[in-house]
């Protein structure tokens, strides 16, 4: 039992040791830091300063021979969340498209977001989401309230598109599709599928936000991953009424669709579990299209 215990224990230290070099051979930075005697934050790693000793071993050149690594982890981010990326870049104005801008981009391997995803085994991919929205609230933030659409309608794109990596992940169900319905108690319970979530937007972001993402989905087609988008976006749009918006993951891919009205208080019954007698109640009391 014992030496069963204390493999667990050396294959734990391992592990963390291994995610603090993935740290490292990321930020440079962070390198000249511990080589310096600087405490470093751990992020939770379980990292005793005798095994931080074995790192300093290393000749300290070595950490950054691969120089493009980073580059190669932003290219394949960017493609994942263009939307939120594109915004950034444009409420920074003259970063779009310039070699600024992707110096820029490159500081998230240095920012406790990254980090901490890396000591703590997340997706890296939601780290730089928020990120992109922490540094578009503080940028905007600084800026007069002119720019107060551009704030508001920023953040809910970039959160739409934060929902939509989100969704990507999920595993669809392999179940055999329902041939008769079954008999329908009004106690039982409807939910929304694992593969659905409910948005809470406003009219006309979601249009605005597949306008982004196809574009920017072109011009990565066009000038390659590594490329940053051309163009600064127009943000400047009042936000509309507050509705919901259906994000899916479907066989063909995530679907992010505005829902009317009637649709959406059907929808709210799954997502808070209601009854089959409340969806009853609510379908003989509304005026709901056929199609939908």
């Amino acid at each position: 039992m014992k030496e069963s215990s204390t493999e667990n224990k050396y294959s734990i230290h391992s592990n963390h040791l291994q995610r603090l070099s993935i740290r490292l051979l990321h930020d440079y930075e962070l390198v000249k830091r511990l080589y310096s005697g600087e405490e470093i934050e751990l992020f939770g790693l379980q990292i005793t300063e005798e095994q931080l000793s074995w790192l300093l071993t290393v000749d300290i050149r070595r950490w950054h021979l691969d120089q493009e690594r980073a580059h190669r982890s932003l290219e394949g981010l960017l493609s994942q969340c263009p939307v939120s990326t594109w915004i950034s870049l444009s409420v920074h104005g003259s970063l779009c498209s310039s070699a600024e801008g992707l110096t820029w981009l490159l500081t998230f391997y240095q920012s406790p977001s990254f980090h901490r995803c890396i000591s703590q085994r997340g997706y890296l991919v939601d780290a730089l989401n928020d990120w992109l929205i922490d540094e578009c609230s503080t940028k905007v933030a600084r800026q007069n309230k002119d720019h107060a659409f551009q704030h508001e309608l920023s953040l809910e794109l970039m959160s739409i598109d934060q929902a939509v990596v989100s969704m990507k992940r999920v595993t669809l169900s392999t179940s055999q599709p329902v041939t008769a319905l079954p008999r329908l108690d009004d106690k039982m319970r409807v939910t929304l599928p694992h593969s659905s979530i409910l948005f809470r937007g406003h009219q006309g972001s979601a249009q605005r936000y597949l306008d982004i993402y196809l574009t920017a989905q072109d011009q990565i087609h066009q000038y390659g991953k590594s490329a940053l988008f051309r163009g600064v976006l127009n943000l400047d749009f009042p936000l509309g009424q507050p509705c919901l918006i259906l994000i899916e993951h479907t066989q063909t891919g995530v679907s992010v669709e505005e829902l009317s009205s009637g649709l959406a208080d059907v929808l709210l019954i799954a997502e808070q579990h209601g009854s089959i007698a409340d969806l009853k109640d609510l379908l003989s009391k509304s005026e709901i299209n056929g199609q939908e």
